[in-house]
C-alpha cells in the first residue's frame, strides 16, 4: 500500500521501491514504469505473437514521423497513444499451446520388451534345469508354469495386436514373477 502511495506522490522512488519489491508480478511492474516513461510498454506489443511486427513497424513510423518534427514530446505522446490503443483493441495473446507430452507407448513398448525377454530367459533356464514332462500333471509347479505361458501368450497376443499396452504389460508382469516364482520353487527341490 505504501508503495502505491509513493508511486503517486514520489514517482522515482515509488518505481525503485516498487521494483526492488518481490511483492509484484512482472508485468504490473512494467505497466506502471510504462506510464512514466511510455516506450517500455513496447514490451507487450512483442507478445502478440500475429502482429507483432506490424505493431513495431506502426510504432516505428509514429517514433520516427514524431522525431523528424522535432517534438520529442509529441513522439512520446504518440507512443503512448500507439500502444494503448493496440492494448484495447487487440485481445490478449493466447498463451503458447502446451506441448504434448510425449506417448508412452514408445517407453511402454521398451518396458513389455524387456519383460518379454526376461520371461524367455527364465523359460529357457526353467526348462533347462528340469525335465517338466516328468512332473506328474497335478503338480502345483507344473500348474503355475503352463499359466505363466497363457499370461505370456496373452501379453504378447495384446501386444501383437497393438492395443491395449497397459493390459499386455500388465499380463507380462504377472507371467514374469509367476515364472521368477515357479524356477526358485524348482530350484529348492519343491518340483516333486
Amino acid at each position: 500500500m505504501w508503495i502505491a502511495l509513493t508511486l503517486v506522490f514520489f514517482p522515482p522512488i515509488g518505481l525503485i521501491l516498487m521494483w526492488s519489491s518481490s511483492g509484484w508480478s512482472d508485468d504490473l511492474k512494467w505497466g506502471i514504469s510504462g506510464i512514466f516513461f511510455p516506450p517500455l510498454w513496447l514490451r507487450f506489443l512483442w507478445r502478440i505473437p500475429w502482429l507483432a511486427y506490424a505493431a513495431m513497424g506502426g510504432v516505428a513510423v509514429l517514433l520516427v514521423s514524431a522525431i523528424r518534427s522535432g517534438f520529442p514530446i509529441v513522439a512520446a505522446v504518440a507512443i503512448l497513444i500507439a500502444v494503448v490503443v493496440f492494448l484495447l483493441l487487440l485481445k490478449p495473446a493466447q498463451p503458447a499451446p502446451r506441448r504434448k507430452a510425449q506417448e508412452p507407448s514408445a517407453e511402454l513398448r521398451r518396458q513389455i520388451e524387456a519383460k518379454v525377454d526376461a520371461c524367455n530367459d527364465l523359460i529357457a533356464d526353467i526348462e533347462g534345469t528340469v525335465d517338466l514332462d516328468l512332473l506328474p500333471s497335478t503338480s502345483p509347479w507344473r500348474r503355475r508354469y503352463n499359466r505363466a505361458l497363457e499370461m505370456r501368450s496373452t501379453g504378447l497376443g495384446l501386444l501383437d495386436e497393438g492395443g491395449n499396452l497397459w493390459a499386455a504389460d500388465q499380463r507380462l508382469s504377472e507371467a514374469l514373477l509367476e515364472l521368477r516364482v515357479v524356477r526358485k520353487g524348482l530350484s529348492e527341490g519343491e518340483g516333486s
